[in-house]
């Protein structure tokens, strides 16, 4: 991989982010309903006044009186065929953007150097190209530090930066996926960490899988539901020997039996966050 610079971070933004976070964590109902309403009328102002599309679907409609359930469906095929339309930003263009992801060497290199962009594997019958800018992205790390499951509070207090772990994610890694997009991205801006953090493609034989493993002995596992069931069925048929001290799981639905058979088979806590699907790569 080329040395690219990272997507830019702005430490005082992140910083307010996680603070709003974390103080939000506290409000009241009524509060958080308060919120959640300002910033759905902030966000249909600024799409009326800067996406062509919404600009035609908001015409003579006050954002501030709109709830989600008065807006029209936006399904993914439809925003993708017309991507240029309902995005807010002349510089991001679909043909642009399509050129991007189809070069791997530029996976987590910023685009028009403000932006990140990950692609969906269009297992919905529609690939899906989306572009995070700065603020999106501080949500989401304040969101993955502040309210990721603490699985081993000792360990977190030890070590909050997670400098002893070694993870693995198995996944989906040939293309700008979320999961693999955010690993590299975290490569390139803490490099003391980048040895620690390694990606093994699900797409090969189980062997494969398995024997990368083996090799790596990571302390964490993050994987899809299914693949952590599949490996699960390795360990306890004694071929798998990594013994990591968590499984991290996403992007689908993880029922109670499968997580609790993932666990036996690990010996160690296993969480599932359904909304990592942004992160795991689907």
């Amino acid at each position: 991989m080329s040395p690219i610079s990272p997507s830019p971070v702005d430490p005082w933004l992140s910083g307010a982010v996680a603070m709003d976070i974390a103080l939000a964590s506290q409000a009241s109902a009524d509060s958080i309903a308060a919120r959640q309403a300002r910033r759905l009328g902030e966000l249909l102002a600024s799409a009326r006044l800067n996406s062509p599309l919404y600009r035609r679907l908001l015409k003579g409609r006050d954002p501030d009186s709109l709830r989600l359930e008065d807006l029209p469906v936006a399904h993914k095929a439809e925003l993708m065929h017309c991507f240029d339309e309902w995005v807010t930003d002349p510089c991001l263009r679909l043909d642009d953007l399509r050129r991007f992801v189809a070069d791997r060497q530029r996976i987590a290199e910023p685009f028009c150097g403000d932006y990140v962009v990950w692609e969906s594997s269009g297992s919905s019958g529609e690939p899906g190209i989306f572009v995070q800018d700065a603020r999106a992205m501080a949500v989401y790390d304040a969101l993955e530090a502040l309210r990721r499951p603490v699985l081993r509070p000792l360990q977190r207090l030890l070590d909050p930066w997670g400098f002893a772990e070694s993870i693995a994610f198995v996944g989906a890694i040939g293309g700008h996926f979320a999961s693999t997009v955010s690993i590299e991205r975290l490569r390139r801006l803490y490099p003391a960490l980048s040895g620690r953090l390694h990606s093994i493609s699900f797409l090969q034989p189980v062997a494969g899988m398995v024997a990368q493993l083996n090799a790596l002995a990571p302390t964490v596992i993050a994987t899809y539901p299914s693949a952590a069931v599949l490996l699960a069925e390795e360990r306890m048929g004694g071929r798998l020997r990594a013994s990591p001290y968590e499984v991290w799981t996403g992007g689908e639905d993880l029922s109670a039996a499968k997580r609790e058979f993932v666990k036996r088979a690990f010996d160690c806590p296993v969480t599932n966050n359904r909304s990592e699907e942004r992160r795991v790569g689907k």
